[in-house]
């Protein structure tokens, strides 16, 4: 009946989500060091540099805060 006004809505409990979560914040984890990787030096406007970071330098703050090897199986 397109016209009932009445709504059912499911819902995941806290056990079930958690998992969803955890796979989110894996995938951002993953796509900013990737863009750490990624990034090159850039010039912009009036000549301003930005110097991209080494990769030296992200493989040891991710050593530093124990984000290497990490992934839970």
């Amino acid at each position: 009946n397109k016209s009932s006004t009445i709504k059912v809505a499911e819902f995941l409990s806290n056990e079930q989500i958690n998992p969803l979560f955890d796979a989110t914040i894996q995938c951002v984890e993953e796509a900013i060091i990737n863009s750490l990787i990624a990034a090159e030096t850039m010039v912009g406007y009036g000549g301003n540099r930005v110097e991209a970071i080494s990769h030296d330098n992200v493989i040891k703050i991710l050593k530093k805060y124990n984000r290497l090897n990490d992934h839970k199986e």
